[in-house]
């Protein structure tokens, strides 16, 4: 028996160029395919945030135009409404059909024109009626002109065929007036 341990094998490895050259190859291509993953990954976070953007741009508009069309359809339904009251005061004007209608039909006519009314003004309707005001063409719609010598009632509004109506601040429909001219 010898008294020798055994030792364990060892062999010198040797790196021969070709696998230095493969082993740098691997690596360049690892750096290709990381950088390519990268560029690619890139890309894909653009497009999703553009497409996040264009999400949330898509929602402001669906706002927008919700409201838009609320807004339309509620001026629509108000037009309507003022159509009924121009209809009322129609026949409240003509005082001979009146007199011959019971006094108890004149006053439930009263009080439903007198609802009419109010429903419009809950609604933020105001009664444009100008009569006596400078004419303005944002406001007023001059159906007919009459003269007149005095200059001070020059583009007057001397009578108002239909009441005009602003919903808001902006008019929904002109007042249809009669507009003194100035004649020399």
């Amino acid at each position: 028996m010898s008294k020798h341990k055994p030792q364990p094998h060892i062999e010198d490895v040797e790196f021969e160029p070709e696998e230095e050259t493969t082993l740098t190859d691997k690596i360049k291509l690892l750096r290709q395919q990381l950088l390519a993953a990268q560029t690619e990954a890139k890309e894909y976070l653009d497009g999703w945030q553009r497409a996040r953007a264009d999400y949330a741009n898509l929602q402001k508009t669906i706002a927008t135009e919700k409201t838009r069309l609320a807004k339309q359809a509620k001026q629509a339904l108000l037009l309507d409404l003022i159509n009924l009251a121009d209809t009322f005061e129609l026949a409240r004007s003509d005082e001979t059909a009146l007199r011959g209608v019971p006094t108890a039909w004149q006053q439930g006519f009263e009080h439903i024109h007198k609802d009419l009314l109010a429903i419009l003004d809950r609604h933020g309707l105001t009664v444009i009626n100008p009569l006596g005001e400078t004419f303005d063409h944002k406001q007023h719609a001059s159906l007919n002109t009459t003269p007149t010598t005095n200059p001070t009632q020059d583009q007057q509004i001397v009578k108002v065929l239909k009441k005009g109506y602003a919903l808001a601040g902006e008019v929904i429909r002109p007042a249809q007036v009669t507009v003194a001219t100035l004649t020399n």
